[in-house]
């Protein structure tokens, strides 16, 4: 018993040297989420965060499964799961029900590694920017990074001075269309 005690007490030491990030709240990560969830708070309407649909949840808004459950329910390939999965998220898109999308990679990158996310997203977000208090990495974690917003979010987000990554020099929307406002 006393030997079980001792390796029981030691995996636990063991444990929190290997991986501390668990037990010690990093500073800048902590001023990150908070930054995110005031960000997202923000907007009148829902924010689709699948990295981190906890800062949603913590933002007021709708919860939404993270990446790992989309992941599980897309994973055995059951057509039953599968295809309505998949075909609501695409009309919530098609709708742009979202005024933002946040992802933890690059807006390729997610579209490749995250087959829930319709090809034709960007078309319906084109507006890509940098998450504030994205510059706080977590090696261990996903991590809010880039965001996507529809074309009517485009004049708040430059108004706000919100960090956009632009093509070619331009924005990819018209700031004169009314409809895009």
């Amino acid at each position: 018993a006393r030997i079980l005690l001792l390796a029981a007490v030691g995996l636990q030491v063991v444990s929190w040297v290997y991986y501390p990030h668990d037990v010690v709240p990093q500073p800048a990560l902590v001023a990150s989420h908070d930054a995110l969830t005031a960000w997202i708070r923000g907007f009148p309407g829902d924010v689709f965060v699948p990295a981190s649909p906890y800062e949603g949840v913590r933002a007021g808004k709708s919860w939404h499964p993270d990446i790992a459950a989309l992941h599980d329910a897309l994973r055995p390939n059951d057509a039953q799961i599968r295809r309505p999965l998949v075909a609501r998220i695409r009309g919530e898109v098609d709708q742009e029900k979202f005024d933002a999308i946040v992802l933890d990679g690059a807006p390729p990158q997610a579209l490749s590694n995250q087959p829930w996310l319709p090809p034709d997203l960007m078309h319906h977000y084109p507006v890509v920017g940098l998450v504030p208090g994205a510059e706080a990495s977590d090696f261990f974690a996903p991590h809010a990074v880039f965001f996507l917003l529809p074309c009517r979010e485009q004049a708040r987000a430059i108004a706000e001075g919100w960090v956009l990554i632009q093509t070619h020099g331009q924005l990819p929307c018209p700031l004169s269309d009314p409809a895009h406002r």
